[in-house]
């Protein structure tokens, strides 16, 4: 099988990050793993990351510091290429080993009910690791967690980073609702590493945490030592912790990656190779700077700001596209405060709502539009086209930030 049928054929399954719904149990799944011989079961020091931002970079940072070892990466969604997904050391599966897995996957996806393309992409993670044999192994749950493919992982630490709302029509409508969702990935008696951020959350993974006699150990922020386009820099335990990943909010995501890895037993901790696309990320191009970030919800837009405007003075032009199932009235608020002047997009993907219609959403909430286009390529040469040396933002969606690299 060539590459481009195996990313067709996953195309052609179920795929819950394009369509509305999500899984009813996690039983078909193991069914289905044990049908495959149980690869979960082969892959060695698993580390599941759950939670509402900050999964991506915090699992980013953890593999980074491992990279002395043999380290998987799963994570999800991809913004180019769907093998940014499974990595060992930050480098893609080969394209052979990708297709090989999908075709020996393909013949027994309808058994036992049809499989869903986050489930078969999961599956491969397990294969690729366990026959790679990874010493770690990293995985980023998907939606929610605790029916999440990445929840058959008997793992042995479990990373919890801050809880809101998102996903709330599945998830819930409240952020106990959507914790207990998250914490329910925790069951067995391996610790638990979280952030002191929000106590309504916080209550419910200690309640989970004392049902499974997890031991749970609460990561304070730390102090920020420096933060600038250069990266970030953090004082954690006494020492000066540097990541290239620039924002203030990878501060809270460098402690959580630190003290997962100090449970582990690693003291000294390098963060200085991580590797990772879509979290404010500058790029130089025609004289401006474009920050391009997947921040898709109202709490990481925040952030997303925040961290903005600890780096520079003026309001940024943004091109801003979202998914219609967000809540993009509260969205649209927060930019219209931080921007000079906002250009709508959309995405390839069908989940983004049509600019238009985002359009008629932006003029209710007063927002000052200047351009409304189709893909957030043509977005961005219309702002270079007619501006010198300004600051673009680019935000509201993975999918967004994934069209816009294929054109940078």
């Amino acid at each position: 099988m060539k590459f481009e049928e195996a990313v067709n054929y996953l195309y052609s399954l179920i795929n819950y990050e394009y369509k509305p719904g999500y899984v009813n149990f996690l039983e078909p799944f193991l069914k289905f793993l044990d049908l495959m011989g149980n690869p979960h079961k082969k892959v060695q020091n698993p580390i599941l990351v759950v939670g509402t931002k900050g999964k991506g970079s915090t699992s980013a940072l953890i593999t980074a510091a491992l990279s002395d070892y043999k380290t998987g990466l799963y994570t999800s969604p991809h913004l180019v290429d769907v093998r940014e997904r499974i990595t060992v050391n930050f480098k893609k599966i080969p394209k052979t080993r990708f297709s090989r897995y999908v075709e020996i996957l393909k013949p027994n996806v309808r058994k036992r009910g049809i499989r869903t393309y986050f489930e078969l992409l999961t599956t491969m993670a397990f294969m690729y690791f366990s026959e790679e044999k990874t010493q770690f192994n990293v995985f980023e749950a998907g939606l929610g967690g605790r029916l999440d493919a990445t929840n058959v992982l008997d793992q042995k630490i479990t990373v919890i980073t801050p809880i809101d709302l998102d996903h709330t029509s599945i998830l819930g409508d409240t952020v106990e609702k959507i914790a207990r969702e998250k914490a329910a990935v925790i069951k067995n008696s391996n610790p638990v590493v979280t952030l002191q951020y929000n106590e309504s959350a916080l209550k419910v993974i200690e309640s989970r945490c004392k049902q499974t006699d997890a031991p749970l150990i609460v990561v304070e922020k730390p102090r920020i030592f420096k933060t600038g386009e250069e990266g970030t820099e953090v004082i954690i335990d006494g020492k000066r912790i540097y990541s290239p990943l620039a924002g203030k909010f990878q501060a809270s995501n460098m402690a959580l990656a630190y003290h997962t890895l100090k449970v582990l037993g690693f003291d000294n901790v390098d963060f200085s190779e991580v590797k990772l696309r879509g979290r404010f990320d500058i790029k130089h191009i025609e004289g401006s700077k474009v920050i391009v970030d997947v921040a898709h919800n109202e709490i990481s837009l925040r952030t997303f700001f925040d961290s903005y405007f600890a780096i520079f003075k003026d309001k940024p032009y943004t091109i801003f596209g979202v998914s219609r199932d967000k809540n993009i009235g509260s969205m649209i608020e927060i930019i219209r405060e931080n921007s000079r002047s906002v250009v709508l997009t959309g995405s390839s993907v069908p989940r983004t709502i049509d600019p238009e219609t985002l359009l008629e959403i932006a003029r209710r909430h007063k927002l000052n539009v200047s351009g409304v286009f189709n893909s957030p390529c043509q977005a961005l040469q219309y702002l270079l086209d007619n501006h010198i040396n300004i600051t673009i933002v680019v935000i509201g969606s993975f999918y967004v930030a994934g069209d816009l690299y294929k054109c940078i």
